[in-house]
């Protein structure tokens, strides 16, 4: 935003010093008294102190030098991290991904800050709620500098992510990717996996198979479907649209699943939460798992072993998501010019109780 500026901050410092300095030096001098004299905004003036990359080097050294020379204390200035060597990371969520029971994205979080924390580097989370999502707020971690990096986690709708971009700050997104945008990001390979749990099912003799789940919010909602579609395809089973069948709505807010008029042999389910309800909603007619009918799902997360009978899933390897996630900030820490792509982690089928041989 400031590469283009043009200014002789010693000219501007010079000429009005004699008309502030007088009024100042009986107080401490703060950032935005530098930012009066120097005739430039507290935000340019906190960017150079922090010696970030959106302002160039010669701006960032006239205001160093004139702070330095106007006696201002550099408190969380260039000199106290380079001594120690620390960086900040922001991570923003939506509140949508932090409901009751829903334990995916609080355990990523908790995983993700736990690695970068081994790292010494510290990190800050900002829940958004729908409204900020949609009017597009910067969360203050940032307009106050106390940030070097962003990770999206969780997708965020379209318009929020362009403005992070343009931020100009490093930046991953984890868990979702998108196409239209070229911007790092690390996510679990959702089309394999789901593609590897449905084929779990047919080699079973599984023919007739419910998809349970939204297909439309995000880009592994989108792809866990295509994954079940694509198994289906391979094995000559023609795809029957009702029984797709809807566990939440467009805005990721559950709504009644409603079973189809004729029981299948199995059900894949979106994710762990929808698997543990659809089972109870099963059970509740009397139809048993895996005796009538078997569920599986993805995730491998606490759902999966607190109902009976504990769920086949799949792991998505959060360990090697979380490893990759931080080694490409490092990286991008270290390099401005370092770009990742889209990187995605295949996750691995945990064979529990909850489906079963049919041939």
């Amino acid at each position: 935003m400031f590469r283009n500026i043009d200014i002789d901050v010693c000219t501007v410092y010079n000429g009005i010093k004699n008309n502030i300095i007088g009024d100042i030096m009986d107080k401490k001098l703060t950032m935005q008294d530098l930012a009066n004299i120097l005739k430039v905004s507290k935000s340019t003036i906190s960017k150079a102190l922090n010696n970030r990359d959106d302002l160039s080097k010669s701006l960032k050294r006239k205001i160093q030098s004139s702070a330095k020379e106007l006696g201002y204390e550099l408190k969380s200035s260039i000199n106290k991290k380079e001594k120690k060597n620390k960086y900040t990371i922001g991570i923003i969520t939506a509140e949508r991904y932090f409901g009751e029971a829903d334990y995916y994205y609080s355990e990523l979080y908790k995983r993700t800050s736990n690695k970068f924390n081994s790292n010494d580097i510290t990190t800050m989370l900002y829940v958004l709620d729908r409204k900020e999502e949609k009017v597009c707020n910067i969360p203050l971690m940032y307009t106050q500098n106390k940030i070097d990096g962003i990770i999206l986690l969780g997708q965020l709708n379209f318009k929020y992510v362009i403005m992070i971009k343009e931020l100009k700050i490093p930046l991953i997104l984890l868990d979702f990717y998108s196409n239209n945008l070229s911007i790092d990001s690390i996510s679990p390979n959702d089309y394999y996996n789901s593609y590897t749990i449905t084929n779990e099912l047919i080699s079973l003799g599984h023919k007739k198979i419910v998809y349970c789940g939204n297909t439309k919010i995000t880009s592994g909602m989108q792809d866990r479907f295509l994954g079940y579609y694509k198994a289906l395809i391979e094995n000559n089973i023609n795809i029957n649209y009702d029984w797709i069948i809807e566990d939440r709505n467009d805005d990721n807010i559950e709504i009644d699943i409603r079973l189809p008029a004729v029981i299948p042999t199995a059900f894949v389910c979106v994710c762990d939460k929808t698997a543990r309800r659809l089972i109870n909603i099963l059970e509740e007619k009397g139809i048993l798992v895996p005796r009538d009918v078997s569920v599986v799902f993805f995730d491998n997360n606490l759902h999966s072993t607190i109902i009976h009978p504990y769920i086949t899933t799949i792991d998505v390897d959060k360990e090697s998501l979380i490893e990759m996630t931080v080694d490409t900030m490092l990286k991008k820490l270290n390099d401005s010019n370092y770009n990742a792509g889209k990187k995605f982690i295949n996750g691995f089928l945990v064979l529990k109780e909850s489906h079963k041989n049919i041939i």
